[in-house]
């Protein structure tokens, strides 16, 4: 059966669909190696709030979407979910106009294709017209469907071996439908653009939601990714599954996490071990609790230092300012994965070649731009893989308030000499210059020192 036959029978008495939607062909635009006709001109918009009528497409989103191409190419090569060369069923709950899908569809290695089962669904069946309308002018050639309805009842209807949520605002209502929705080992790539109560900056919403406080400070964004895992924590052992975070970013004005869920009993039964609480200006009895579990780097636990975390089961009293969590505790993201996320991987799958060029009537600098704008949607995350697990995340800006320093060091500075110290270290790839490592505070303390030529404190 056609795609337009098919697409007819899913929407059962809605809109009538004729040559085109209305307003086709809209304006014209090229993400990635991708062509799309959207219905109004393209402004970059942040925040949950941000939709404007039927077909929308955030352009300041193109960074995630490039970052999805490439996770899902890397899971393909490197077997993450199925055996090789078995089929992968995807669905795209909630695509808009279905950029996502056609991307996969345009930049996966063509060797892969061939795996590929996508179903992509909007509930805005206007936003589906131009889904059908775009892949009627520049076919896939793949297995692709089209559906025009509500993603929670959809993703219930068969286990999926990738599930992409992206809502406008907080993935919180679809959650619990998607977890239950994962075959027995799966991915779930969730959006969440309500960074304010992830952030603490609305604490009502950050507790009705995601059930969690956070301390609005320079530790605001990992706070605001860990309770988002911690969130698909909870959600998945309700219904006896585990995650494993893939890829967790925070970019802008949005939080995306990718994570490995799995069955299994057993280790849902021990989710409190992988969740937990961040104190900020910890006292001498909570630095021992942190350090004795592993949590904390060994030191001086009278040394005054920025945050701590402690286990779910020790937690600190429950001040707001002082305490965020629950948390995820655990690593932020797969080392080896990270390792692969390069400026080349994503040029080679993603850069438009001449004839897109061609075809947007763009000059050499607009390719440049578009260049630039792929290798900023992965810069540092490579550069970051050894330390992702660390359990030291250190605002710069922060380091002065402990040590009588002229200013805050520089993050690159700072990484270099605790590497040269034997520790790991590496800027953080968050929205504030930070640094993630496994040195104790005695010993950053004596880095910074020394990144200012200082030897000893005045």
């Amino acid at each position: 059966m056609c795609t337009l036959m098919w697409f007819l029978i899913i929407i059962k008495g809605g809109i009538e669909l004729q040559e085109g939607p209305e307003g086709w062909p809209g304006t014209l635009i090229l993400e990635g190696r991708t062509l799309a006709h959207i219905p109004i001109p393209p402004v970059t918009h942040r925040g949950p709030a941000a939709r404007e009528g039927s077909g929308f497409l955030n352009p300041a989103m193109a960074g995630s979407r490039t970052r999805s191409v490439m996770l899902l190419a890397d899971a393909l090569e490197n077997d993450w979910l199925v055996p090789a060369d078995k089929p992968i069923r995807i669905i795209e709950a909630l695509a808009a106009t279905g950029i996502r899908s056609r991307r996969w569809l345009n930049e996966i290695p063509e060797q892969h294709l061939h795996r590929l089962h996508v179903l992509c669904n909007d509930i805005d069946p206007v936003s589906m017209q131009w889904a059908e309308a775009n892949l009627k002018e520049y076919p896939a050639g793949i297995d692709i469907q089209l559906n025009s309805g509500d993603a929670r009842s959809l993703m219930l209807d068969s286990g999926w071996q990738w599930i992409d949520i992206d809502p406008f605002g907080s993935p919180t209502p679809f959650i619990d439908s998607a977890i239950q929705s994962c075959s027995r080992l799966a991915v779930l790539d969730v959006c969440a653009t309500d960074t304010a109560a992830l952030t603490g900056s609305s604490p009502s919403a950050c507790r009705r939601r995601y059930d969690a406080m956070a301390v609005v400070d320079d530790l605001r964004h990992d706070t605001g990714m860990r309770i988002l895992l911690g969130a698909l924590a909870r959600a998945a052992a309700r219904h006896d599954r585990v995650i494993s975070p893939k890829l967790v970013i925070f970019d802008d004005h949005h939080i995306r996490a990718t994570v490995l869920v799995r069955r299994s009993k057993e280790a849902a039964s021990e989710l409190h071990s992988c969740l937990g609480w961040r104190v900020h200006s910890p006292n001498e009895r909570e630095l021992k609790t942190s350090m004795s579990a592993g949590l904390h780097p060994q030191d001086d636990s009278g040394l005054k230092q920025p945050s701590c975390i402690l286990p779910f089961n020790h937690p600190p009293e429950l001040k707001e300012g002082r305490v965020s969590g629950p948390i995820w505790i655990g690593s932020l993201g797969d080392q080896q994965l990270l390792e692969r996320m390069t400026e080349e991987r994503v040029l080679e799958l993603c850069s438009p070649d001449s004839e897109l060029q061609e075809a947007m009537n763009w000059s050499d600098k607009e390719m440049e731009l578009a260049e630039r704008r792929l290798r900023r949607s992965v810069r540092g995350l490579s550069d970051s893989a050894s330390t992702i697990d660390c359990p030291v995340v250190l605002p710069v800006d922060d380091i002065p308030k402990y040590l009588e320093l002229p200013g805050p060091p520089s993050p690159s500075q700072l990484a270099r000499t605790l590497r040269l110290m034997g520790y790991r270290a590496a800027i953080a790839v968050l929205q504030i210059p930070a640094i993630r490592t496994d040195a104790p505070w005695s010993v950053i303390s004596e880095a910074a020192l020394e990144v200012f030529g200082i030897t000893h404190p005045k």
